[in-house]
């Protein structure tokens, strides 16, 4: 039986294929009466508002996504939301600011859920000063040796939570929302992506078909992980761990980028300093072993990732592939410095989650049979 909803989907997507984005519009709003709780059909909206050259109403549209985001409590997802709208359309918005600092409060409420993975730092006596960045903290040689006692399966394995990502060149690819032409993917080598890369290049871009939270039948978003199944790259409790003034400048700082399925993000040996906050999507993290790539993880909505790079600044130790349209929100090393040296506390709630990994990973693979 055909519902009004797959009626409407229908004639969305044929809308869409005749770049008729005002009728587009229309049916997205139609799903959003259908689908109050899913907040995708608002992100579209406002891309196809941004088509028509409307952005003040793209802008509402991108409240409105953030505002049911945040009722849902899906807090990086609307703070990639303000970062659209303050990186593309109006960066004096004087509401996304507001509303994208008071994240912070709603970041610590749903990371009390899962409080054994929350860093607490002490905030530094006056007289402290900022270490030297290019000084490693002695939780971090601690953990550092730890692992270098250990076998090299055990430092395989740890090089699978503290993969880092390339950063773009943004003077040459304008506001950041969009990637450079995408590499081709060896997937007869790796586990195949979910799409293919897209083969227009002729802009560097791409344009992403957002997923709906629904494909299962149900209008609400996809409830957040239970607290025994948050994991140690899950960026609320990172992000909980700062303060109000700490979050404040790392999601000022934050740019925010959209990849196509299939797009490898980084080559294992780059360098780079930057951290990366998923906020949708999937990525495959990827190793050489001769010539060919295996697989080592997968990280999803909420996953951060990168901060070894700049805690050490050893080159990155795989190949970061995204299996579906992702977005994610990177921090630029350069800007991470300049945060660590105002707020020095800042980088001890990455050392202590760096720390918490290694013990983490360790335990897991002395606890693994042969």
């Amino acid at each position: 039986m055909v519902t009004e909803k797959d009626r409407v989907t229908d004639d969305l997507q044929k809308y869409i294929k005749k770049s008729q984005w005002d009728r587009a519009i229309q049916a997205l709003d139609r799903l959003t009466e259908l689908e109050p709780n899913n907040a995708v059909h608002r992100l579209r909206a406002g891309d196809y508002y941004l088509k028509l050259g409307a952005p003040q109403k793209a802008v509402t549209a991108y409240h409105q996504a953030a505002d049911v985001f945040i009722k849902g409590g899906f807090v990086v997802k609307a703070l990639a939301a303000y970062k659209m709208i303050l990186l593309r359309l109006d960066p004096q918005n004087k509401n996304a600011h507001e509303k994208m600092q008071s994240l912070h409060g709603q970041a610590r409420q749903q990371a009390a859920l899962s409080q054994p993975y929350i860093i607490t730092a002490e905030p530094p006596p006056p007289e402290r000063t900022a270490a030297p960045l290019n000084r490693e903290s002695d939780a971090v040689e601690e953990s550092r040796e730890a692992v270098s006692e250990a076998p090299s399966t055990e430092q395989d394995a740890l090089d699978e939570g503290v993969i880092g990502v390339q950063p773009f060149n943004l003077e040459e690819f304008g506001s950041g929302t969009k990637p450079p032409a995408a590499e081709p993917v060896p997937v007869s080598e790796a586990e195949p992506a979910t799409a293919a890369v897209s083969d227009d290049h002729s802009s560097g871009g791409f344009e992403i078909e957002r997923t709906s939270y629904a494909e299962v039948g149900n209008s609400a978003p996809v409830p957040g992980p239970k607290p025994e199944e948050r994991r140690l790259t899950d960026g609320l409790p990172l992000l909980s761990s700062l303060t109000p003034d700490e979050f404040s400048e790392v999601a000022e700082r934050m740019i925010h980028f959209q990849y196509p399925a299939g797009y490898r993000i980084v080559k294992e040996g780059d360098t780079g300093d930057s951290v990366y906050l998923i906020s949708q999507g999937a990525v495959q993290v990827m190793t050489k072993v001769g010539n060919r790539e295996i697989p080592l993880s997968e990280l999803r909505d909420n996953d951060f990732f990168g901060e070894v790079g700049f805690l050490t600044g050893r080159p990155r130790t795989a190949s970061v592939i995204t299996r579906t349209d992702t977005e994610v929100l990177e921090l630029r090393g350069e800007d991470l410095k300049a945060i660590v040296e105002k707020y020095p506390r800042v980088r001890d709630v990455l050392e202590g989650f760096y720390k918490a990994r290694v013990r983490d990973t360790l335990s897991k693979v002395k606890h693994t049979g042969p």
